[in-house]
């Protein structure tokens, strides 16, 4: 059953609803909570670029616990400027939804290519399964209680929300619907947090010293790469100290990017959405190498990464430069699938084996030179 719930503060009547076995029930609001472990955006877009085919729609959701909360939806008609302005817009208003949501369909690979240099945390989804198979599979969040939607005279979009997903899939429209699955499939995926608040792990920036072991890790997708750099001091305390996020794969592009940090530093490549065989996932290594980095693959999965992060956490010994913002915002939401989070699980577990200091500079020995009388520059005619 879905739930309705309140704006704190407000005495909102019950909702009567009429349910799948025809009975009409009474629905009580019930208060929001007074914050929650985080948010995400969720985009469904049109597949022309004009704005009188389908409908754009963009949800906000929140997760608190095991509970998950539709809190904001923009439903309309809109070209692709009209549809930038609107995730433009939806981010200015909800400034903690790191991830953004956006269907590999339709406007959303140009929507990213666009504005991914501008609005952090846009994420390219690639949908598994049919809608109906997506819908399946978030059924039990919804049956359980687990899902709240606004109040109708909070947010009248809650009306049509509603007749949608009743008459989901056999309704003229499903965007709604498919936005919410992309959210719910998503959020069932994600840590509520990983048990330290950010200002715990938060430094401000300081040089890194060369005699500190550095390495990184590079985490390469079909639609997107980032990278991640971390040093160890000497107390064995890891600094997470530089990022790279570029909605491009092309592996020239990023490697330019990687070396400008230094070319010396080495690092890991990681392919958690590659399918394939060791060496099918080692030639994307290749790539890289062949673009002059000294880079290997990396071996140990997620779980690894993910019980060495909270083994650092636990023990106070991991620091993040407060410049680093895309992976911070991944770490308030503790969504694993993040980019620059896979960079860090990789990092902590496998990265420790390749790092290394920067190399001292060779020193050349020069032949010595005799300057007395028997020396060559020193005959004469």
């Amino acid at each position: 059953m879905v739930a309705l719930l309140e704006t704190r503060h407000m005495d909102l009547p019950a909702v009567s609803l009429r349910m799948p076995d025809g009975q009409m029930a009474s629905i009580p609001a019930v208060p929001l909570p007074e914050d929650f472990d985080c948010q995400i955006q969720s985009w469904d877009l049109a597949f022309k670029d004009n704005a009188s085919c389908d409908y754009v729609v963009g949800q906000l959701w929140a997760a608190k616990g095991a509970d998950r909360f539709l809190l904001d939806q923009r439903r309309e008609r809109l070209d692709m400027p009209q549809t930038k302005q609107a995730i433009r817009a939806m981010s200015e208003k909800w400034p903690k939804a790191g991830a953004k949501l956006v269907e590999d369909k339709a406007n959303g690979p140009a929507v990213i290519q666009e504005l991914g240099r501008e609005i952090a945390g846009l994420i390219e989804v690639t949908p598994e399964g049919g809608k109906l198979a997506r819908a399946h599979a978030v059924s039990p969040q919804v049956e359980s209680g687990n899902v709240y939607l606004p109040h109708p005279l909070i947010r009248p979009f809650v009306s049509t929300f509603i007749e949608e997903a009743t008459a989901f899939p056999y309704g003229r429209h499903d965007d709604q619907v498919d936005a919410m699955t992309q959210a719910l499939n998503r959020l069932r995926g994600m840590r509520a947090t990983f048990g330290v608040p950010e200002s715990q792990i938060v430094v401000d920036p300081v040089p890194i010293p060369d005699s500190w072991p550095q390495a990184f890790v590079v985490t390469v997708t079909p639609s997107a790469v980032a990278a991640l750099w971390g040093a160890r001091d000497q107390n064995g305390t890891f600094y997470l100290y530089d990022e790279h996020v570029l909605p491009d794969p092309e592996p020239a592009k990023n490697a330019c990017a990687i070396r400008q940090r230094g070319p010396w530093i080495p690092g890991l490549v990681h392919t958690p959405s590659f399918k394939g065989s060791p060496a099918e996932k080692h030639s994307v290594t290749r790539l890289y190498e062949k673009q002059n980095l000294q880079v290997h693959t990396a071996q140990l999965g997620e779980e690894a990464g993910v019980y060495h992060l909270r083994q650092l956490l636990g023990a106070q010994k991991l620091k993040v430069f407060r410049s680093l913002g895309g992976f911070l915002s991944e770490y308030r939401t503790g969504d694993e699938k993040a980019l620059l989070l896979q960079c860090c699980f990789a990092l902590l577990a496998s990265g420790g084996d390749c790092m290394r200091p920067k190399p001292a500079p060779q020193r050349v020995n020069r032949p010595k030179v005799y300057y007395g009388e028997r020396s060559w520059m020193g005959w004469g005619g």
